[in-house]
Parts: C-alpha cells; sequence; structure tokens
C-alpha cells in the first residue's frame, strides 16, 4: 500500500466515524479515539481466529492451526519429546512454533497473530489470561576445567552442594541471554540490589550455545533447569574436563514462574486442550528430571 493510499484510508475513517484518528503534530501518534479502533480491530481478529476453530470443531474436524510461542531453549527441551504423540493424535492439525521472548509474544497474543505462549515472568494485563505453570530454579554452570581453576585441583562438586557464590567466579567472563530476556532482568535485578555485577562479554539467548563455547574457554553462564536437559546429553559425549556442572547460587533465591499465557477470549479445541496437556505433563517430568541430574553431581568423587 502506498503512502497516498493509507493517507486516504486514514482519513476515510476519520469522516465515517467523525473523530481524529492520529495526532499529526508534533509527531504521528494514536489519539484516545485511534487507540480504541486499534483495541477493537485486535479483538476482531481473536474472534475470528475463534470462529474458525469453533467451525471445525462443529463440523468433527480435528483440523486447524495452533500458533504456539516458546523460547528456544524450551522448544528444544519439550517439543521433540510431545510431538511425535501429539502427531499422532492429531495428524491434520498445523502446529506453527515462534521462537520468542516472552515481552515480544504478549504483544501477538493482544493483536491477535499468535494463540499463546510459555512464557517466563508474563506481565499482567486485562485481556491475557496467565495459567501457572511451574517455577524453575536457576543455576550457575561451567565446565568441570573452570570449576577446577577457580577452586584448585582438589575441590569437588559436593562442597557447593548449597550453593556457589557468584562473588567467587568473579575472574571468569558471562554468557547472558539477551537484553530483553526476562532471564536476564531477573538475574541482573536480584544481582544489582547486592551490588554484584556480572562480567558480560557475550550475549545470545541460546543455551546450547553458552555451553559449547563454556566447555571450550573458561567462562560460566546463569540458566533455568530446562536448558539443564539440554547439556545432559552433551555432557555424556564429551570429555570429563569439558562436561558442565550446575549449581545453585546462594545470591540467587527467586524463581523463574513460568505460564501458559492466552488471550481471555481464546477458544480452545480438543486438540488445544491435547496440546497443553502434553506439554504441562513433560514440563513436571523435566523439572523432577533436571533436579535429580544436578543433585547427582553432588557425590564425593573429585572431579576426573
Amino acid at each position: 500500500m502506498t503512502q497516498q493510499c493509507l493517507s486516504d484510508h486514514i482519513k476515510r475513517l476519520e469522516a465515517q466515524y467523525g473523530v481524529p484518528l492520529f495526532n499529526r503534530k508534533p509527531k504521528i501518534s494514536l489519539t484516545e479515539y485511534g487507540a480504541a479502533l486499534q483495541r477493537a480491530v485486535q479483538n476482531i481478529k481473536v474472534i475470528e481466529t475463534n470462529l474458525e476453530k469453533e467451525l471445525h470443531e462443529i463440523a468433527q474436524e480435528e483440523r486447524g492451526t495452533v500458533v504456539f510461542g516458546i523460547n528456544a531453549t524450551r522448544a528444544r527441551a519439550i517439543l521433540p519429546r510431545i510431538y511425535p504423540r501429539f502427531y499422532e493424535k492429531y495428524p491434520f492439525v498445523n502446529l506453527e512454533i515462534q521462537m520468542n521472548e516472552t515481552r515480544s509474544m504478549e504483544k501477538l497474543i493482544l493483536n491477535g497473530k499468535m494463540d499463546m505462549f510459555l512464557g517466563v515472568d508474563a506481565m499482567f494485563h486485562p485481556n491475557l489470561t496467565m495459567q501457572p505453570v511451574c517455577s524453575n530454579p536457576l543455576y550457575c554452570a561451567l565446565s568441570a576445567a573452570a570449576f577446577r581453576q577457580v577452586f584448585g585441583a582438589d575441590a569437588s562438586p559436593a562442597d557447593f552442594k548449597n550453593g556457589i557464590s557468584i562473588k567467587d567466579l568473579a575472574q571468569l567472563p558471562f554468557f547472558l541471554c539477551l537484553p530483553e530476556s526476562t532471564t536476564r532482568q531477573l538475574v541482573e535485578q536480584t544481582l544489582s540490589r547486592k551490588n554484584i555485577y556480572l562480567q558480560n562479554t557475550f550475549s545470545i539467548s541460546d543455551y546450547e550455545i553458552h555451553f559449547d563455547i563454556c566447555a571450550q574457554k573458561p567462562m560460566a553462564t546463569i540458566c533455568p533447569s530446562a536448558a539443564v536437559m539440554l547439556a545432559i546429553d552433551r555432557n555424556r559425549l564429551s570429555a570429563p574436563e569439558n562436561r558442565m556442572l550446575f549449581f545453585p547460587i546462594r545470591e540467587i533465591d527467586s524463581e523463574l514462574s513460568i505460564h501458559l499465557v492466552y488471550h481471555r477470549d481464546l477458544h480452545f479445541t480438543n486438540y488445544l486442550h491435547s496440546f497443553i496437556r502434553l506439554m504441562i505433563e513433560e514440563i513436571e517430568q523435566e523439572n523432577v528430571f533436571a533436579a535429580q541430574y544436578v543433585l547427582r553431581q553432588f557425590d564425593a568423587r573429585p572431579i576426573t
């Protein structure tokens, strides 16, 4: 659409409703009337999406599309385990996965461009429903070689069963997720209240890359339990000194609040209920397994 066509369309809308939709000066912005129209259009999009799903359900067709949001770490840990079971039951349902951060996905839900997402510390909005799923602890992760470099050759992970202090790792650079990551925001806010600031030299919202580089260089990262699941197989195949170790963090007692977030008017189909049930079951199992894996590090054996 050209600029002229867009301007003409706006003028027609303003003439139709008899109110100004945009402030032209000092810079272009929505008026109160324009914001009301925007909300109405967003609600219409949600209604259209719900209608399509409901008509399919009335026709008893297990067909449709689910647009689901999730961050990259949880996508890798969860989806390969649940999708085969979901596909077996609903082979004609199209599952569209969008990997993004929580704040971006909140906007997509409100704009009718996403059905639901698995979010971390999602913010309240009157048009959003937030269904609690679980809480996730945070762990400090570093390689066995980096652990030995910091604490000495005779140190054992068992010595830090009750947690590791970030202050003891001041010599290590830290990987962090990108600034828009709610996990990073929680970490930095919690540590800053204690006057602790990480030496951040590399930011990317992909824990597998964090682990790959930490295995090669004396660096550390802070990750949720979902990321622990990604390290289990790589640890099994790695040399002992390159294996990732995970420790509770003494300075961080907060946990990530994981919610399933969707528009309050979302129409729930049978296949949507099924997908949610499979996902929550997998997350619960994942949390238990990750906690058990971390505890198994804390035996009496030295790192070899």
